[in-house]
């Protein structure tokens, strides 16, 4: 992984074979990161398992083949306990020009991955829905939380 920094503004590039997941929480400690936005990235993903909320918890499909990176978004926070927590979605891309997505559980870079993050200031923190099913991000300092 090849990590550019500009200002507030992260470019970074995953080779061939590279965990995306693993690649971006690393990418998040090494650069000591609180809370970042995913704003788009272009390139291949290969092994790509993705979710769909059922209510009840993720459907998850898994893609073996090479897949086109149609658009991903996204966001990372350090939450009240001090976790770095991942909230990513992507759209994908097949042979067939027929495109599908979902939350991203995990995939590999297959050939490459340009990805482009931009940090954010505030404070951002989770508040558990009471069901637990789902949980909620809210942005602001901690003290917003009740309003």
């Amino acid at each position: 992984m090849i990590i550019k920094r500009f200002s507030n503004k992260y470019c970074l590039r995953l080779i061939h074979q590279e965990d995306l997941v693993q690649k971006l929480k690393e990418f998040a400690n090494k650069e000591d990161i609180k809370n970042i936005i995913v704003l788009n990235g272009v390139g291949m993903l290969k092994d790509t398992e993705i979710g769909y909320f059922t209510g009840k918890g993720y459907k998850i499909d898994k893609f073996e083949q090479p897949l086109e990176l149609i658009s991903i978004s996204g966001n990372m926070f350090t939450t009240v306990d001090n976790q770095k927590d991942w909230h990513v979605h992507i759209s994908l891309g097949d042979k067939g020009h027929r495109v599908f997505g979902g939350h991203l559980i995990n995939a590999k870079v297959w050939n490459t991955l340009e990805l482009f993050l931009e940090t954010i200031p505030n404070a951002i923190f989770r508040k558990e829905p009471e069901d637990k099913k789902l949980r909620l991000n809210f942005y602001g300092d901690s003290n917003e939380h009740n309003r």
